[in-house]
């Protein structure tokens, strides 16, 4: 007598596995078909070197000072400065190339929706911003509790659009550059009507990396 044959279950590929398998992720791909609420946690369960790698990209994406439709991929990064990257992100409008460095957190010490530190190059002087993967609405003030611990201070940030970038005002800036710059970390907590993200970013390598981007800036 024949046997039925015996139907073999197939398990689907996870969101994960699908997205990354057998393949290098490079920027403009990530830009194309992520969605950094999904791609960020994702990331982060992947080996740390690339996932600090990917992360640090869904990050620059979120530079982009125009609407997401108008969107573009940001290029590679450049060699990290320490555990900072260099990147630079072409401008939808044909400005001039808006160009950072970026830092992703600790995971083990940091909530998902923190994507991570940024300071630009700005006219006239840089500017540092929080990265998040929760977009916020863009008329929002978060309070951001932000510095080494034991040495916070707390500041009103303004929104990006589209709105995963928090602007901290110009006093953060001259911190970062100053006092806070030979601090081992910074704790960031950002905090809104409805919720509260918490996370630490190294600051190992920042003078190296401020000095790169520096070097990096366009002329004005």
């Amino acid at each position: 007598m024949c046997q039925p044959r015996r139907m073999l279950s197939v398990r689907a590929p996870t969101w994960c596995e699908q997205t990354y398998t057998d393949r290098t992720p490079t920027a403009d791909f990530m830009a194309q078909n992520l969605d950094m609420q999904m791609a960020v946690p994702c990331a982060r369960r992947m080996p740390g070197a690339l996932a600090g790698a990917m992360i640090i990209v869904f990050a620059a994406a979120a530079q982009n000072f125009a609407s997401a439709q108008e969107r573009r991929p940001p290029l590679s990064p450049a060699p990290p400065a320490g555990a900072w990257r260099l990147v630079r992100t072409p401008s939808p409008s044909g400005a001039a190339t808006a160009v950072s460095i970026m830092h992703t957190p600790d995971p083990a010490r940091s909530d998902l929706d923190l994507a991570g530190l940024m300071i630009r190059c700005a006219d006239p002087d840089l500017e540092m911003l929080v990265v998040v993967v929760r977009p916020f609405r863009p008329r929002t003030q978060p309070q951001i509790r932000i510095g080494p611990p034991g040495k916070e201070i707390s500041v009103a940030a303004t929104v990006v659009p589209p709105g995963a970038v928090l602007l901290l005002p110009q006093a953060a800036t001259v911190l970062v550059r100053g006092h806070w710059e030979q601090a081992p970390e910074l704790t960031i907590e950002i905090t809104d009507e409805e919720t509260t993200t918490r996370g630490v970013v190294a600051l190992a390598g920042l003078h190296q990396a401020l000095q790169t981007l520096l070097a990096s800036c366009p002329a004005k």
